[in-house]
């Protein structure tokens, strides 16, 4: 079952046209869980009714996995990590980034991850672009910082787990389209930079170590990977394997059906996001 309160008539027509309609109903209604009717639960609505639509399912034992933001509040993902383990029921963030074989490729080019001295990333959105046989649109009803922060989030705890990210300062500009942020991530200094209505994709990522650096564009996936000389593709296996989303969805219905979880899976992350966003947004 796909629930959704906007664009149904779009998402009917698009569910005929990939000829899913048989296999995916469609309501605008709030869907009602139930654990001997429902394997696995992906909640994918608005960010304001994430933490509501899964507390529904957690609580009659549904594996569920949350798209990104997890929740808009600590205080939500916390009670959601607490019922889950009360109901012994799975429950996973839906971090699409580190389940891209680009993302782990790029990392395995920083060997030791405690030479890092400094990481930029540069994430940007045109106001509308074609991609994947459609035109894209940033979520406009999202702040950029409630949007973007999630990826941004993910990646780093991807490249430096267990590690303290904290808030230090931030400028914005363009009316608040383009943003740039300060963090630090254990004593790693990153600079963020955001933007929306910008006039291309932009997804950079240049980490700085022993006097070099390692830089990965995935602008257009899978990215190319470039240190020193080298400049190869993020992915040689991209036009034979699944690609992020793939994967992702792959690997929450194993874990669904009894699997042990993936760790990158792990909701502690969407507590991560929470505390950093909770510094940031009332400063943006």
């Amino acid at each position: 079952v796909l629930f959704s309160h906007h664009n149904f008539s779009e998402n009917q027509s698009w569910l005929t046209e990939q000829k899913l309609d048989k296999f995916v109903t469609l309501t605008s209604e709030t869907p009602y869980f139930d654990s001997s009717k429902s394997n696995l639960a992906i909640v994918a609505n608005s960010p304001t009714q994430h933490a509501k639509t899964a507390h529904q399912s957690i609580s009659v034992g549904v594996p569920t996995l949350v798209e990104k933001p997890f929740t808009l509040s600590m205080r939500q993902t916390q009670k959601l990590i607490q019922l889950s383990h009360e109901k012994k029921t799975i429950l996973c963030a839906a971090h699409v980034f580190t389940f891209a074989r680009y993302i782990h490729r790029y990392s395995q080019f920083i060997p030791n991850k405690n030479d890092i001295e400094y990481i930029c990333i540069d994430w940007a959105d045109p106001r509308q672009e074609w991609r994947h046989q459609q035109n894209k649109y940033f979520d406009s009803s999202l702040p950029i910082i409630t949007d973007v922060l999630p990826h941004i989030v993910s990646i780093l705890n991807y490249f430096l787990p267990n590690s303290e990210l904290c808030f230090e300062d931030i400028t914005l500009a363009r009316a608040g389209a383009q943003i740039f942020l300060k963090l630090s991530i254990g004593n790693i200094h990153c600079d963020v930079t955001l933007s929306r209505n910008d006039i291309s994709r932009r997804r950079n990522i240049q980490v700085f170590s022993q006097g070099e650096s390692v830089d990965i564009d995935f602008s257009i996936e899978p990215g190319i990977i470039c240190k020193g000389s080298i400049n190869t593709t993020g992915d040689p296996d991209w036009n034979t394997q699944p690609h992020p989303l793939s994967t992702m969805l792959k690997l929450f219905i194993r874990c669904g059906m009894g699997e042990k979880m993936d760790s990158r899976f792990d909701p502690q992350v969407g507590l991560v996001f929470n505390k950093l966003h909770e510094v940031i947004l009332p400063r943006y």
